[in-house]
This record gives C-alpha cells, sequence and structure tokens, in this order.
C-alpha cells in the first residue's frame, strides 16, 4: 500500500497471517524473500474452486484493510496529541 514503509508492510503480512490463523478458517504460513515478508497459501486440496480462492484473497485483502485502519487511525489520533 501507497504511504507505508517496507518494515510497516512486514508487519502487517505478520499481522494478516495471525489474525486470520486466530479465526481458525484458513491457515497460511510466510516466507521472508529479499527482506520482504510475503504471505504463502499452500493448498493441497484439489477439488478447490476458483470461488474458493477468490474467497481466500478478498479474506486477506479484507484483513489488511481493518488492520491498515486501525494503525492509521491510531497514527491520526498520535498527531492529534502532539
Amino acid at each position: 500500500p501507497a504511504g507505508i514503509t517496507l518494515e510497516e508492510v512486514n508487519e502487517l503480512n505478520k499481522n494478516i497471517r495471525a489474525q486470520l490463523f486466530e479465526e481458525g478458517n484458513m491457515l497460511f504460513n510466510f516466507s521472508q524473500v529479499n527482506d520482504i515478508v510475503l504471505l504463502r497459501c499452500v493448498i493441497s486440496d484439489d477439488e478447490i474452486s476458483a470461488n474458493q480462492i477468490d474467497q481466500i484473497i478478498e479474506a486477506i485483502r479484507e484483513k489488511g484493510q481493518m488492520i491498515l485502519k486501525s494503525i492509521r487511525g491510531k497514527s491520526d489520533k498520535k498527531k492529534e496529541a502532539c
């Protein structure tokens, strides 16, 4: 996402993975390639549908947006306090 550092992106990806894992619906791991934390999804079900993959991607997107809103809200409150 625009306006955040690589370190923040890495933390975001770790948080997305942790929160989705805690919810118990999806299990992801992450890999680090060239100092970038990437979400890694291994699909072993040969009967998975395109719709199910779309749901996985949408869940990641929604969780990321939710976390970013939370982070930005905290950042805005800190700026107002100064």
